[in-house]
């Protein structure tokens, strides 16, 4: 995970990752979440993940820890 920050898609909020491009990574995004709680954004290359999952995701990707932290910082 080389950055994350809160953001909006389609009207739900969630988090936008960027990731160096990781087929585990992607496998592990994709497997641990339907579909509607995640989208591709091919533009600018990053992955949006609902709230909802937030909790899970970051079992999955633990450096997202830093970047929840980073909010209750400011």
């Amino acid at each position: 995970l080389q950055q994350a920050y809160k953001g909006g898609y389609m009207g739900r909020p969630g988090w936008w990752l960027h990731f160096e491009f990781d087929e585990e990574a992607i496998a592990v995004l994709k497997e641990y979440q339907q579909g509607t709680h995640r989208a591709w954004d091919p533009e600018n290359k990053r992955w949006w993940v609902s709230s909802e999952i937030e909790d899970e995701i970051a079992k999955a990707f633990p450096q997202l820890e830093a970047y929840r932290k980073q909010g209750q910082l400011l």
